[in-house]
C-alpha cells in the first residue's frame, strides 16, 4: 500500500538533512583540519628550525595524518571536508615554504630547485587536465602521493642527518613518480 508523506514528514526529513549537513561540516575531522590552517599561521610567526617551530610543524603534520582516518571512522566524510583538507594542505605547504626556503636557500643546489619547479609545473598541468575532464578540482589520494607528501614533510627533520642534495633528490624523485602516477590513473579513468 502506497502512502503519501505529510508536510510535517517532509519538514522533519529536511531538518534532519540540514542537521546532518551541519554535523558533517563541524565534524571532529574538519575541526582537526581547520587546526592545520591555524597552526600554519602560528608557524609563520616562529623562528625557523627552532624548538617551537619543530613542535608546531609536527602538530600541523599530525593533523594532516589524522583528519582523514577520523572522518572515515566517524562517518563524516564529505566533499566540503575534502576541499577544506586540500586548502589546509596548501596553506601549510605555503607556510612551510615561506619559513624553510630562506633557512635552506644557500644549501639547495640549482638542479634541485629546477626539479621542484618542474614537478610543480606537472602538478598544475594535472590539476588543469582533471578540471577540464571532470569539471571539478580533483585531489588524487594515492599511495605514491601520500609517500611523496610524507617525504616532503620530513625534509627539515631528515636534513639534520642526510645531506640536502641526497634527501632533496629522493623527494624530487618521489614527487615526480607521484605526479606521473596521478596522470596515468587520470588517463586510465578517462578511457
Amino acid at each position: 500500500m502506497k502512502t503519501e508523506k505529510t508536510s510535517s514528514e517532509f519538514k522533519t526529513s529536511g531538518a534532519q538533512a540540514a542537521s546532518r549537513g551541519l554535523a558533517v561540516l563541524v565534524s571532529p575531522a574538519n575541526v582537526l583540519t581547520s587546526m592545520r590552517i591555524a597552526l600554519s599561521g602560528i608557524l609563520i610567526l616562529l623562528k625557523p628550525l627552532g624548538a617551537a617551530f619543530y613542535c608546531v610543524y609536527t602538530l600541523a603534520g599530525m593533523t594532516d595524518i589524522l583528519d582523514g582516518p577520523l572522518a572515515r571512522k566517524t562517518g563524516t566524510e564529505s566533499r566540503a571536508g575534502q576541499v577544506l583538507d586540500s586548502a589546509a594542505d596548501l596553506v601549510f605547504a605555503a607556510a612551510a615554504c615561506v619559513k624553510l626556503l630562506p633557512a635552506y636557500w644557500e644549501k639547495i643546489p640549482t638542479w634541485l630547485l629546477i626539479s621542484a619547479v618542474f614537478v610543480f609545473y606537472l602538478k598544475i598541468k594535472n590539476a588543469i587536465a582533471c578540471f577540464v575532464m571532470y569539471k571539478k578540482i580533483v585531489a588524487m589520494r594515492t599511495f605514491m602521493n601520500s609517500a611523496a607528501g610524507f617525504l616532503l614533510f620530513a625534509f627539515p627533520f631528515a636534513c639534520m642527518v642526510i645531506p640536502i642534495p641526497v634527501y632533496g633528490g629522493i623527494c624530487a624523485a618521489a614527487a615526480f613518480a607521484a605526479t606521473v602516477d596521478a596522470f596515468v590513473r587520470m588517463a586510465a579513468k578517462s578511457f
